[in-house]
């Protein structure tokens, strides 16, 4: 099939959400099975380690053990969720989800001194930013858009989480780095979120959303990247994650002076009115008030 015959097929919304039914077909309840978009990378990933020769699979995941994984960075302006309870197939799930902040890159510390990926943090605000329906995703040069600095051995340093994706798939880290209160070089994983990034074309292959620009350029959908504890049980990596923004003395949100690189993510609103309701128009929740004093205070101390 040529080019041109190869076009993308719609398959509408897709979702992780199942139907949980009993023998009888009566529904039990939900629960997040397997995405159609996660079959293919898996097959797709599988794919490609059986074709490693016997010394690029042992290169792989090498270095994940110089690699410490501190805490997740997060803005207390933007809003996000956090779970704290089993989904439950009898019974209500009221409660589960918390009110919570958005994660927005990680703090490392790497045992050598290694390079990091660098994307400029106006092409991250978009990256993360929530499309509008029928707005057209944002796509991205993984060759042309991203950079790198130099960091040194064993002093903290700071990602976007897409910085964090283009540094963990290298082959010495494989998606895995260490986590050092489980004493645990494999200890964290990056994950990805794709449903939004792949296409399935009309010759039954699948591959990234992409487009060729005015300059010949192919660009890409990158997955969504999120952070996960390989071990289950203690909490996830949210419970831990600080906040890198603040609300000043004349109710601006700002970022953190340690965390400068990050404000380009800000979205700056003024409260016009102080006494109005605090979960509306980028004010800090007030449940939260008491975890932001928190975390801002444990941002502050060095590592």
């Amino acid at each position: 099939m040529t080019e041109i015959e190869k076009k993308p097929v719609s398959h509408g919304k897709s979702t992780s959400i199942k139907i949980k039914k009993d023998k009888y077909g009566r529904s039990q309840g939900r629960y997040y099975g397997e995405t159609e978009a996660n079959k293919v990378i898996t097959a797709f990933g599988t794919e490609i380690y059986n074709n490693l020769t016997d010394v690029e699979r042992e290169k792989l995941g090498n270095m994940s053990g110089t690699l410490h994984f501190v805490r997740l960075l997060g803005m207390a302006s933007k809003k996000d969720t956090r779970t704290v309870k089993k989904y439950k197939f009898d019974g209500d799930n009221i409660g589960r989800d918390i009110e919570w902040f958005t994660p927005v890159g990680v703090e490392l510390i790497s045992d050598i001194d290694i390079s990091v990926p660098v994307i400029d943090m106006h092409l991250v605000k978009e990256l993360m930013r929530k499309k509008r329906p029928g707005e057209p995703p944002t796509y991205f040069d993984p060759k042309g858009d991203v950079g790198e600095r130099k960091v040194r051995a064993n002093e903290p340093f700071y990602l976007s989480l897409y910085e964090f994706l283009f540094l963990m798939i290298r082959d010495e880290y494989a998606g895995m780095l260490r986590r050092d209160e489980t004493d645990d070089d494999w200890g964290v994983n990056i994950e990805f979120k794709w449903t939004n990034a792949l296409e399935q074309y009309s010759d039954g292959s699948w591959g990234l959303k992409s487009m060729t620009d005015e300059f010949g350029t192919k660009k890409f959908v990158l997955p969504t990247p999120y952070v996960r504890y390989f071990a289950r049980g203690g909490g996830g990596p949210k419970v831990g994650m600080i906040v890198i923004d603040e609300v000043d003395d004349q109710g601006v949100w700002r970022i953190k002076d340690e965390y400068k690189r990050f404000e380009p993510l800000l979205k700056r609103r003024v409260r016009a009115d102080k006494s109005a309701d605090k979960n509306k128009d980028g004010k800090i929740f007030e449940e939260s008030k008491k975890v932001i004093k928190k975390r801002s205070g444990l941002g502050r101390k060095k590592v």
